[in-house]
């Protein structure tokens, strides 16, 4: 019931179909098992006798008048506007010319909605290909005459999902001029906020890629190889935390609450953690060896990692000697290494002994 007495009723009847087509078509369900059973509650934040039906729209809310909860006055006042908010200005001048036929209803939808939909998906289909030939022909153009790669993998990486991002936007804009259904409209609505949920991960997946391949080409031109080690790992971090995030978005966007999701991960994890502190601890210890010292140096023989020093190996026996930088192929240092260890042909009587400049290494 509407609340302003100088209203015709003619008027009302209007302003209440207005208010009707912008639920209907911004999908949005009155779940009456929320709706509070005081007939004298009162707002937490104001304190008034008044109750937001919606909160993505809180222009529209009921306030009590004597024992009646009525829509209030300011949003009687706001169905206009947020009506032409939610509908093009196109939409009733082409409705109100349509042939009658095309009013006809048919398995429950008027025929002129039909239409609309196919053209609804054409435009918003030609949309995308616009958006990634203009990328593809105009932007990328552009990157080819830099001197450099990562603008190149920057318009490769985000020009399917941009455009992608792009045409889901112009659905969700748009959607509301079809006039569906609340419950269509409910789950489109939805649909198409999971889908922009999948694909900013996807944008932001392949920025990544972007950002690590940039590193890498900068790592490669210095003398550190601890560098060009730890871009990998960084990249790794990086998609964890990406798909991360983007799941719990996802989680949000469903109707779930990630608090409590988290929350309860929290204590999963604690479980985990406890039951599998041994391999926690060998994690942790393989990470603290692989920032001390991170490749095999093939130019120089074996390389062994200790969290206070690296050890070059250049000859596994006095006997067998060779210089410093020799090459040696992968075949050679692994036939090396299991001849002369525990269970080599090779193996001296004293234990493995490891020798440097020919020098015997104790340690």
């Amino acid at each position: 019931m509407l609340v302003k007495p100088d209203l015709t009723e003619q008027e009302r009847i209007n302003l209440a179909r207005q208010l009707l087509r912008v639920l209907d078509s911004r999908g949005l369900l009155i779940e009456f098992e929320n709706i509070p059973a005081n007939p004298a509650y009162e707002d937490s934040l104001s304190g008034l006798h008044q109750y937001i039906l919606f909160p993505s729209l809180p222009e529209i809310y009921l306030e009590k008048q004597g024992n009646l909860w009525l829509f209030s006055q300011a949003s009687v006042e706001a169905i206009p506007d947020i009506y032409r908010s939610t509908f093009s200005i196109f939409v009733d001048l082409v409705l109100d010319n349509l042939p009658d036929y095309m009013h006809h209803s048919w398995f429950g939808l008027a025929m002129w909605k039909y239409l609309a939909l196919f053209f609804w998906l054409l435009a918003g289909l030609a949309l995308r290909k616009i958006v990634e030939f203009v990328l593809e022909n105009y932007v990328h153009r552009l990157t080819r005459q830099t001197n450099t790669q990562w603008d190149d993998y920057l318009v490769e990486s985000v020009k399917k999902p941009v455009s992608f991002i792009i045409m889901l936007i112009f659905f969700k804009i748009t959607a509301t001029n079809l006039m569906l259904s609340v419950n269509v409209n409910y789950y489109m609505n939805w649909f198409i906020d999971i889908a922009l949920s999948f694909s900013f991960v996807w944008l932001f997946y392949g920025l990544v890629n972007v950002i690590t391949g940039f590193l890498g080409d900068v790592t490669s031109r210095s003398k550190s190889k601890l560098d060009e080690q730890l871009v990998p790992l960084l990249g790794k971090t990086l998609r964890a935390f990406v798909v991360i995030v983007g799941v719990l978005f996802i989680i949000q966007n469903s109707g779930y609450n990630v608090a409590s999701v988290l929350a309860g991960l929290g204590i999963g994890g604690l479980a985990v953690a406890l039951a599998a502190r041994d391999t926690l601890a060998n994690f942790f210890g393989s990470v603290t060896i692989f920032l001390d010292i991170l490749r095999v140096a093939k130019d120089v023989g074996v390389e062994f990692a200790y969290p206070t020093q690296t050890l070059h190996i250049d000859s596994f026996h006095a006997d067998n000697p060779r210089s410093a930088g020799e090459k040696r192929s992968e075949e050679e240092l692994v036939s090396s290494v299991w001849e002369y260890g525990p269970q080599g042909s090779a193996k001296p009587k004293g234990g493995a002994r490891l020798f440097r400049g020919g020098k015997e290494i104790d340690f």
